[in-house]
């Protein structure tokens, strides 16, 4: 495990807010917002098409993760926002690997 868990103490449990989970249709809006801000900010006009199709891809992985019971029944906008990241880079390497 990387991270160590320690237990917080009583005094700040008054302090513990429980903002509760996105509904699916939310995630699946914030996992599109992300998807359009990386592709605009990187000028992928070829995949601004694709968008919709990578968002639903992504939500549904979401969902699957979410009902394991185990560790990975945890996830975060976050894992979408690293996913986008490396499907991009993947992409920016298309035309390097392209022989002529």
């Amino acid at each position: 495990m990387v991270y160590r868990v320690i237990p917080l103490p009583r005094s700040l449990l008054p302090l513990v807010w429980d903002f509760g989970e996105l509904s699916s249709e939310t995630e699946k809006w914030y996992i599109l917002k992300i998807i359009h801000v990386h592709i605009r900010t990187d000028c992928y006009n070829v995949l601004s098409h694709c968008c919709d199709v990578i968002a639903t891809v992504l939500s549904n992985v979401q969902n699957y993760m979410r009902e394991m019971r185990d560790e990975c029944s945890f996830v975060s906008l976050r894992d979408v926002e690293r996913t986008v990241q490396v499907m991009l880079w993947f992409y920016k390497l298309i035309p390097k690997l392209h022989l002529d």
